[in-house]
């Protein structure tokens, strides 16, 4: 049994040195041990993994020399390897920081759509204080909200089937009003008693909760609207990084209402920078 204090990194930078002293036992190199976490709890498997000690080592004053074991009461260096089972430790810390930052967008916090996320490459410090499971936490989630922000994300918005009913006199204006609103007309035909016309149009969501009175006061009460459906998500079409454009202005309407930060400033300083770097990437 030993107890190790520090952990120092490797020269090469693919493991690093456990140094702790030996209360009972013999260290030798190549032998299995048994590695409990911070988090670790009796009769418990959480924080608690196995790994091979890959080289033992003493100090000699600056000088470092490998031997095959070393006895109890003794420090001793023991090098491992960086692998999978050394990055189970953070798993479940990782899983709850991207099930609370996936949940909304990093825009105006609704809900994403088409979006993949990549884990590339995870740098964790040696020192154990530094990696506790809140720390884990807001690494990830800031790691998380900056590789949605550089994935060129788009702003979604529902669109919705009108079906208007209208007399002849009221085509005209309809047609203005729609493209005024930024609908599309998908069919227009005479109804079957030949006195009114029944047009169905697709009408962006942002636009339809005034369209109504709207349509009333357009056509002076020559048209109605009899039914309304939701038709399909659709791209606002244009960059809502790009300052200026009419989505940014969109986002910065949104975030206004919902008491949010300006997006463009929210993740440029990071705290714990110093200690983890999370490599990640996100694309739709």
């Amino acid at each position: 049994m030993l107890y190790v204090p520090k952990l120092i990194p490797a020269s090469d930078k693919g493991g690093f040195f456990a140094i702790g002293r030996i209360f009972s036992g013999r260290v030798t190199t190549g032998m299995k041990v048994r590695i409990m976490g911070p988090d670790y709890v009796v009769g418990q498997e959480r924080d608690v993994f196995t790994a091979s000690v890959q080289r033992t080592a003493i100090w000699i004053g600056k000088e470092l020399e490998f031997v095959d074991n070393v006895p109890c009461g003794n420090l001793v260096g023991m090098e491992f390897i960086l692998s999978e089972e050394y990055y189970a430790s953070i798993f479940w810390a990782f899983v709850a920081a991207f099930q609370e930052a996936s949940k909304e967008g990093v825009l105006v916090r609704e809900n994403m759509r088409g979006i993949c996320f990549e884990l590339m490459d995870v740098v964790l410090p040696a020192r154990p204080k530094y990696r506790g499971n809140n720390q884990i936490v807001f690494a990830a989630k800031a790691a998380i909200y900056a590789a949605q922000r550089t994935a060129a994300p788009w702003l979604l918005e529902p669109s919705y089937m009108v079906h208007i009913q209208a007399s002849e006199e009221a085509l005209g204006a309809i047609a203005i009003l729609l493209g005024k609103k930024h609908g599309k007309i998908r069919e227009s035909m005479l109804s079957q008693n030949c006195q009114t016309y029944s047009i169905r149009a697709v009408l962006p969501g942002r636009e339809y909760y005034e369209f109504c009175g709207a349509l009333s006061t357009a056509t002076s009460g020559r048209a109605f609207l009899l039914q309304c459906a939701f038709y399909q998500w659709e791209p606002v079409k244009s960059d809502p990084l790009e300052v200026g454009s009419p989505a940014w202005g969109l986002v910065r309407a949104i975030r206004a209402r919902q008491g949010l930060k300006d997006p463009l400033l929210e993740f440029e300083n990071t705290p714990y920078g110093e200690y983890f770097a999370l490599d990640m990437r996100a694309f739709f």
